[in-house]
């Protein structure tokens, strides 16, 4: 299981620009070695955005409205590759009939 991560950013003080920059590194390198990250924006309100586009102010929401995306794309990228199988199964399969009835018809080989 993945571990999540929130890296908490910006603040209102002077020094909030140099927060949000260390915080988006911090949070890059963390998706690099292959966490699950989630960049808090601490203004004056809290602001919350996920890597998938994903806004709002509520943690647990957004971890299931991002969960429910990561296992709509997953669900569709395997109907994608099944397509693609019977595709290329199909492909062979006319191959194999059409080299069977050339070699039934003139007598020669695979070869």
């Amino acid at each position: 299981m993945t571990k999540h991560v929130a890296v908490l950013m910006g603040g209102w003080s002077a020094e909030r620009q140099v927060s949000l920059r260390s915080g988006k590194a911090c949070a890059d390198a963390l998706d690099r070695l292959g966490y699950r990250v989630t960049a808090i924006d601490a203004g004056r309100d809290v602001a919350i955005a996920t890597r998938e586009a994903v806004t709002g102010d509520d943690l647990a929401t957004l971890d299931q409205t991002v969960l429910g995306r990561f296992r709509a794309d997953i669900e569709a990228e395997r109907t994608e590759r099944v397509e693609s199988t019977r595709l290329q199964l199909n492909a062979i399969r006319q191959i194999v009939s059409h080299l069977g009835s050339r070699a039934r018809v003139g007598g020669g080989s695979f070869a």
